[in-house]
């Protein structure tokens, strides 16, 4: 999926999950299938595929955050008064920054998915047409 409109679609319903509406199968195997296209001939697997759900399991969400944006660096953190997570990845290279919104009382696999979707979203914007 490379479709800009569609990454904004998953990225705003990854960033309305809370812990309470996970896990959620189909919202999984979409942000999945969405960077593992191949994922699509076994739906089944799509929660397992990282080792784990990336909603819900840190492993998982770094996994993933290392499949897409291969060589940048991961930076994870919690909010003041311990209210929530936040996310940033970094490419060296050119010191491209992107950052999660402040997920709140969320699971950090939630900020660092948005994260990913962010970056390929800021990535495919940059990119000439």
């Amino acid at each position: 999926m490379t479709d800009i409109s569609k990454l904004r679609e998953l990225l705003e319903r990854v960033e309305s999950a809370t812990k309470e509406t996970l896990p959620d199968k189909k919202l999984t195997f979409d942000l999945i299938a969405c960077f593992v296209p191949a994922i699509v001939d076994y739906p089944h697997h799509a929660d397992t595929f990282f080792g784990d759900d990336p909603l819900i399991s840190i492993d998982a969400a770094v996994a993933l955050c290392e499949r897409v944006l291969p060589g940048w660096e991961i930076r994870i953190g919690e909010l003041p008064d311990k209210v929530g997570w936040f996310a940033r990845v970094l490419r060296r290279k050119d010191m491209f920054l992107v950052s999660s919104r402040d997920c709140g009382p969320k699971h950090v696999g939630i900020a660092l998915c948005a994260v990913v979707l962010r970056a390929k979203i800021a990535i495919l914007e940059k990119e000439p047409a």
